[in-house]
């Protein structure tokens, strides 16, 4: 009886840790193809307000941009990836 619960267990465990990698690389294929549909300009924009958490401001200063431009791409950004996200469900 102990046995078959701890098979239990170990099935579940496997399918828990599969679930997890299936998640990880559909999150993985969606970054990159979000990544092909931006510009570069719009790449860095995404590094660096995204993953580095820079301002507006401070990223115009970095790319030698305007504060609009920036926010610009930025919108492009978020306007794209509601697209790709969109896309992927289907």
């Amino acid at each position: 009886m102990c046995g078959r619960s701890e098979e239990d267990q170990e099935k579940e465990y496997i399918q828990q840790k599969a679930q997890e990698a299936i998640n990880n690389l559909k999150f993985l294929n969606l970054g990159i193809a979000l990544m092909h549909q931006m510009t570069p300009l719009e790449q860095k924009v995404f590094y660096m307000h995204q993953i580095q958490r820079e301002k507006f401001k401070d990223i115009g200063v970095v790319l030698h941009k305007s504060e609009a431009t920036i926010k610009k791409a930025w919108q492009r950004c978020k306007s794209r990836g509601d697209k790709v996200l969109e896309e992927s469900v289907y």
